[in-house]
């Protein structure tokens, strides 16, 4: 989805928030038991959709802080504060962990 209004607020969500093998020094941003492995990208996005988020999909952005890893990042068009935003992604990715596939 592309996005280009001026007047929406738009959230940066980069995959190292959800990943367990990152440290909350190094910028995770959920508790372990909401964390999980080696997020993707795409199955964030999936998360952010079934959160009911619009979005825009970076594939080639890389953290400056994983500068070497160009992870992607998600654009979240919402007015709602960043943590609350990263913990309902968070909830989405765990529900979906859960599920047999």
């Amino acid at each position: 989805m592309v996005l280009r209004r001026s007047h929406e607020t738009r959230t940066i969500i980069w995959p190292h928030y959800f990943d367990r093998r990152v440290g909350r020094r190094s910028g995770r941003r959920v508790p372990k038991k909401l964390a999980v492995e080696q997020p993707k990208l795409d199955r964030i996005a999936l998360a952010a959709n079934a959160a009911g988020f619009k979005f825009e999909k970076d594939a080639e952005a890389a953290h400056p802080f994983f500068w070497w890893e160009k992870s992607g990042r998600l654009l979240i068009v919402s007015d709602k504060p960043k943590t609350r935003i990263v913990a309902m992604i968070a909830q989405k990715l765990r529900e979906k962990k859960e599920e047999p596939e």
